[in-house]
């Protein structure tokens, strides 16, 4: 679960934020840039059920989550109170 902290407040930019989250965290480019910014390695995925178990037991997988939308927020998306149709339009 993603905390609220980390969402935009608008629940229209919530969508686009959310598609922008799944999609930079499958971006290896994305992801070397955080590795080299915070020193933070994203773990392989676990290869065996009880690697899985202690994942999941631990938490350590959602801290890394929320380490990489604390990241993208601050180097990528901006402030997280823009609303739906504030910006520059198009002349």
């Amino acid at each position: 679960m993603i905390p609220e902290n980390l969402m935009p407040s608008c629940p229209l930019m919530r969508w686009t934020w959310l598609s922008f989250v799944q999609w930079a965290s499958a971006q290896q480019d994305f992801i070397d840039q955080f590795e080299a910014d915070t020193g933070i390695k994203l773990p392989e995925p676990p290869q065996s059920a009880i690697d899985r178990m202690i994942d999941a037991a631990t938490g350590i997988n959602e801290q890394i989550a929320i380490k990489f939308i604390e990241w993208l927020n601050a180097n990528h998306w901006g402030p997280l109170d823009m609303q739906a149709g504030e910006g520059e339009t198009a002349p």
